[in-house]
């Protein structure tokens, strides 16, 4: 395994750390999400509860979502780049 990453660039193994990290972000991001369903349900027994804090918790939500969204499209983007770079490099030096 660890000779099939001799065959990578510098820049695509700094490309497959940064994708390392990212999925870290998209899963915390996916685990924060049922913190706020637990929040909304919590308010929704409530009786003194105004709608700005039904507001502020499913907005954070939505952010949670939204990062965790814009997280996997740039690690699918990022993963087709160093695959792409990766099996040129190979094919170049079995040609």
């Amino acid at each position: 395994m660890f000779h099939i990453f001799s065959n990578m660039k510098t820049k695509d193994r700094w490309l497959a750390l940064l994708c390392v990290l990212l999925v870290c972000g998209q899963v915390y991001f996916d685990l924060r999400l049922p913190d706020y369903t637990a929040e909304i349900t919590v308010l929704i027994s409530s009786e003194v509860t105004e709608l700005s804090q039904y507001y502020d918790a499913g907005a954070k939500m939505l952010g949670c979502a939204l990062c965790s969204a814009l997280m996997t499209v740039i690690v699918g983007y990022l993963a087709a780049m160093i695959a792409a770079d990766f099996s040129f490099d190979v094919r170049t030096k079995v040609f």
